[in-house]
């Protein structure tokens, strides 16, 4: 999904001790990026990004699957969320 909206992206691992990756954006920032693919959107995820990208200080993203859906919740640091329609083929 970022990959389509020309970020780059570095894999890190998956897991509550770190991020599940880094990526930069189209202007260079980068950023401490938390993915969640699960039933809900819980306040507690955005905590998680928050303490990992402040271990990092980066900037920190999270990026939740809505359910039933093809579309992402992506909340940036500094930025309203918004909603990202994942990109097929």
């Amino acid at each position: 999904m970022l990959l389509d909206r020309d970020w780059t992206c570095d894999s890190i691992t998956a897991g509550i001790a770190a991020a599940d990756l880094i990526a930069t954006d189209p202007n260079g920032r980068t950023w401490c990026v938390e993915v969640k693919n699960c039933a809900g959107i819980s306040p507690s995820h955005k905590r998680q990004a928050i303490d990992q990208a402040n271990k990092r200080r980066l900037p920190w993203m999270l990026a939740s699957k809505i359910a039933d859906s093809a579309c992402w919740l992506v909340q940036r640091q500094g930025a309203v969320p918004v909603v990202w329609l994942k990109k097929f083929g």
